[in-house]
């Protein structure tokens, strides 16, 4: 196996900071002549070290897999978080990605941590690197366009506020989705706004309310999207007491049963709240200018 520069990380969402660690590992990897790799985990480290506290995730593990293999890099490793794994000293675990991974070279992110003997400083890391035959080289803080320093909690708080804006900031990109599409109710269909109804557990809740959206009919391919209206809410006009979902209209598509398929769209602008309408002659009214405004904002 050949030496290769690599970084450690749970890389969910791929922020800001994510992408100034990826861009660090292919600038090393060309000046070195190192395979370069991501080593990222199957389940988040905080279900094993902390359960209570453990988040959901803000993306699937295959979008952020692409995302990152956009940047060229030669290979994602996934690391299964355990007790044994968690229980291991810095240098510990850095013998292991030396000895599994050929890592000689780590790229860690001014606040990175990891290892159960918890060091607080850079030069500790270093020194339980080169105790371990790793160079660990420390990157500078990320920020944002707007000057803020992303992180992935703050993502999710953003997500949880349906602020897409500052999403969209600390991503620099698109806010992809994917879910798998099971049976609803139909509201949608009897109200004539067809819907694909999209099972999200396990991702981190939009806050309620109607958002414009970008659908992709190609799962693997986001070149070609379709405007979309994208619906998080218990459709209190209907009925009161339904559980949360996710329903995505595309106007002018007729997409069909998909039931049981994975589907692919982007987050946009929040259009507005949740609200209960008098009449199901008011919600009609409703959509079809939720339509109009996604329209006018992706074409």
């Amino acid at each position: 196996m050949k030496s290769c520069v690599a970084a450690v990380g749970t890389f969910d969402g791929i922020h800001v900071g994510h992408k100034a660690i990826i861009d660090n590992v292919m600038r090393i990897s060309g000046e070195e002549g190192l395979e370069s790799r991501i080593i990222t985990f199957t389940n988040h480290p905080l279900s094993v070290v902390a359960p209570t506290r453990c988040p959901l995730w803000i993306t699937s593990r295959d979008v952020s897999q692409e995302r990152i293999e956009e940047f060229g890099i030669g290979r994602v490793s996934y690391l299964n978080f355990t007790p044994e794994l968690a229980a291991l000293t810095a240098a510990e675990f850095m013998r292991l990605l030396r000895e599994r991974y050929a890592v000689t070279v780590l790229v860690m992110g001014y606040d990175n941590t990891f290892g159960h003997d918890r060091l607080k400083t850079h030069d500790e890391y270093i020194e339980a690197g080169r105790s371990a035959g790793i160079d660990v080289r420390f990157i500078d803080r990320a920020v944002t366009d707007d000057g803020e320093t992303p992180s992935s909690s703050k993502v999710r708080h953003a997500i949880a506020d349906g602020d897409i804006d500052r999403v969209l900031s600390l991503l620099d990109d698109q806010h992809i989705l994917e879910g798998t599409v099971v049976r609803g109710k139909r509201n949608g269909h009897k109200l004539g706004f067809p819907t694909l109804n999209i099972d999200m557990a396990g991702m981190q809740p939009l806050a309620e309310g109607v958002y414009a959206a970008c659908y992709f009919p190609d799962m693997y391919d986001d070149q070609e999207d379709y405007t979309a209206v994208l619906s998080v809410g218990r459709n209190p006009t209907i009925a009161d007491g339904n559980a949360l979902t996710y329903e995505l209209h595309v106007p002018g598509h007729d997409l069909g049963e998909m039931y049981g398929e994975k589907v692919r769209f982007a987050v946009g602008p929040r259009l507005r709240g949740v609200q209960k309408f008098g009449s199901l002659d008011e919600l009609k009214k409703a959509i079809r200018k939720d339509i109009r405004q996604a329209k006018a904002i992706y074409g």
